[in-house]
């Protein structure tokens, strides 16, 4: 009986020790998939805080781009407007011309002075 009972003492060691193997085994393998997820973890951190930084600065650069072009803009629009009162007065003072020539034109001779027909001069 002792010998009986000393053999499955020893199976059950085995078996023990087996399974305390398995266990190691498997926390080994539990803390290397830990530490892959974590720096897996880490990894796509900085990859988030890069692209966000980066993100940021298009955002910025965009902003100062916009900025310079509705400065441009309001340059832009500032000589349309002196162009136009310009072209206004030139419209003007030609209207003004137009007026006075065919006054001239019709004009009868007075005082000695003939008309702009008389020197050849036809619309």
């Amino acid at each position: 009986m002792r010998e009986g009972f000393s053999r499955d003492l020893e199976k059950h060691r085995e078996a023990a020790e087996r399974a305390e193997e398995r266990l190691r085994a498997s926390e080994k393998r539990a803390l290397l998939e830990i530490d892959r997820e974590r720096s897996t973890a880490t990894r796509l951190q900085k990859e988030l805080d890069e692209t966000a930084r980066r993100a940021e600065s298009k955002d910025a650069d965009h902003r100062r781009a916009s900025e310079s072009v509705q400065a441009q803009l309001g340059d832009v629009r500032h000589q349309a407007g002196v162009l136009q009162g310009t072209l206004d007065v030139a419209q003007t003072e030609n209207l003004r011309l137009h007026a006075e020539m065919m006054t001239l034109r019709e004009a009868p001779l007075c005082a000695g002075r003939p008309g702009l027909a008389s020197f050849g001069w036809r619309p």
